[in-house]
């Protein structure tokens, strides 16, 4: 039942993705066409126009309204998180610094040891 109540909107959103598709195409075409005018960020900002343009009509499907839902609840989620104050951000970079060069230090103490051992046995 739900599948024959989805069939005339998906056959729409086909036509909607067509729609997208042929939008974004026609932009990079225009970036090519007109490639010897002077203007390039009028280039530039007609592929972007045209994304843009695209992207309204593919968010009138149904995966397109699917996914600026979860992009709202995505940003809701972001708005949640805490972020590090400077003192604490400071403190794990030294940390993570010093970790890195005593690690650094082991691996070329092993190194040595290893090349000496070498050079004793070949030597």
């Amino acid at each position: 039942m739900n599948a024959k109540a989805e069939t005339p909107s998906s056959s729409l959103d086909v036509v909607k993705w067509l729609i997208a598709a042929a939008i974004v195409a026609g932009g990079v075409y225009g970036f090519y066409y007109f490639e010897g005018q002077a203007f390039t960020w009028l280039r530039m900002l007609g592929v972007v126009a045209a994304v843009a343009v695209a992207g309204v009509v593919a968010a009138g499907t149904d995966k397109g309204r699917a996914f600026v839902q979860f992009m709202k609840a995505a940003n809701i989620e972001r708005q949640k998180v805490v972020w590090p104050k400077r003192q604490e951000t400071m403190q794990t970079t030294i940390v993570v610094l010093i970790v890195v060069v005593v690690v650094g230090i082991m691996i070329w103490v092993i190194d040595w040891i290893f090349s000496q051992m070498i050079s004793l046995l070949v030597g």
